[in-house]
């Protein structure tokens, strides 16, 4: 195809108008790769989000990653709506691929996400469901001790951002198969406790439902705790 005359131009600019729009200083940034050519912030995460999407071999998804980290770094690369963008996409993709790829790998890019997270409580949850992705495909028992580090301070950085996101976090981490004690330090009753559930069950009353079928699956001693019990 033909880019350089007028109508093929306008083409092109239609279809890739949604990344100038989210992603825009990205096609402007170019980065290398040890001695390999520059390529632009763009057409890198536009190949990760389509390979991982698309099922690329894990090899050549593996390369993939390993271009993106460089968005990843500390201090940030870009401004802070366009970095937050970049960092979602890239969680997003590791979400579904941590178990594809080598732990080591995972980690490597999660601790550099960690450094970004700051207080959005977005980028904590796919922290840690990447990290609950790479820890269900068995890995071994360094890489495992890492993730369920990862894990931990992902919850308890989503607990210093709001009371929802610190049940969202335990919720998550429940659906995971782990339990209460894998990632959170108290007792599992005093945890649910000091909650706040009426306010949860007005702005997130999806989450509250699926934390009460978590209790109401556990033992008995998390039976008798608030979150049980209908709101005034």
């Amino acid at each position: 195809m033909d880019i350089a005359g007028g109508t093929n131009d306008s083409v092109v600019r239609h279809a890739l108008e949604p990344l100038f729009r989210w992603l825009g200083p990205t096609v402007t940034t170019f980065m290398g790769l040890g001695n390999g050519p520059a390529s632009s912030a763009a057409r890198d995460l536009l190949d990760l989000w389509l390979s991982s999407t698309l099922s690329t071999p894990d090899d050549r998804l593996m390369a993939t990653y390993q271009r993106c980290i460089a968005f990843l770094a500390d201090p940030p690369v870009w401004d802070a709506e366009p970095q937050h963008r970049v960092l979602a996409l890239i969680l997003s993709c590791l979400r579904s691929d941590a178990f594809r790829l080598p732990a080591t790998a995972v980690i490597e890019h999660l601790k550099a996400a960690m450094r970004l997270g700051g207080d959005d409580d977005h980028t904590w949850q796919l922290i840690l469901e990447s990290a609950l992705t790479a820890l269900a495909a068995d890995p071994g028992e360094g890489q495992r001790t890492e993730l369920m580090e990862i894990i931990t301070q992902s919850a308890a950085a989503m607990r210093d951002i709001s009371p929802p996101s610190e049940l969202l976090a335990w919720v998550t981490v429940h659906n995971a198969g782990l339990t209460h004690c894998d990632a959170f330090d108290e007792d599992p009753a005093q945890f649910l406790a000091e909650l706040p559930f009426s306010a949860i069950a007005e702005t997130h009353p999806q989450l509250l439902k699926q934390a009460q079928a978590i209790v109401a699956a556990s033992t008995q001693d998390l039976r008798s705790t608030p979150i049980t019990r209908p709101a005034k």
